[in-house]
């Protein structure tokens, strides 16, 4: 709440500089495999970024990816899988992370990225957090020059897409 509060109050300071995706996915994994294995779900990059370096502040681009691979490990079911690609689109590069949950229904796919939203889950006594990682994550992407989408189909899963400028 104290991160959303300052990013409302144009408070948040952000050290943009040339940052390697690998780095920054090396970094999340330490944190979200053990998540994800506690559940049974299969982790992994489809795609590989060792040399792909964009313009952000580390911390924030991790904080970005922890939120976002967090709900992923949250809504997806024991067994499922979780992906995260690379890839580079003219100036920007697109992390997507895909995974084999819930998914979100299509009237839905905006609101999420608003402040206290939360889509219900057909999972009864699950988690649920506050609804503001998504809001954060979106703005911190923007404040980088970026930006945070989703696609998803109700049933089937969520990919997420994570754009930000690349360096040089």
């Amino acid at each position: 709440i104290l991160n959303f509060a300052k990013i409302e109050a144009g408070r948040l300071t952000m050290e943009l500089q040339p940052t390697r995706i690998a780095d920054v996915l090396t970094r999340v994994e330490e944190l979200i495999a053990p998540q994800a294995q506690a559940k049974q779900i299969t982790y992994g990059l489809t795609t590989r970024c060792d040399d792909v370096v964009v313009v952000a502040d580390a911390d924030k681009l991790i904080q970005i990816c922890l939120n976002v691979l967090s709900n992923a490990v949250r809504h997806t079911p024991e067994g499922g899988e979780i992906r995260i690609a690379c890839r580079v689109v003219d100036d920007h590069v697109c992390l997507d992370i895909c995974d084999t949950g819930s998914g979100i229904p299509a009237d839905k796919l905006e609101s999420i990225f608003e402040p206290f939203v939360q889509v219900e889950t057909k999972y009864a006594g699950e988690r649920q957090g506050t609804g503001l990682g998504l809001a954060i994550s979106r703005q911190l992407a923007r404040a980088m020059g970026g930006d945070l989408t989703v696609k998803s189909t109700l049933g089937k899963g969520s990919v997420f897409t994570i754009a930000l400028r690349r360096s040089g």
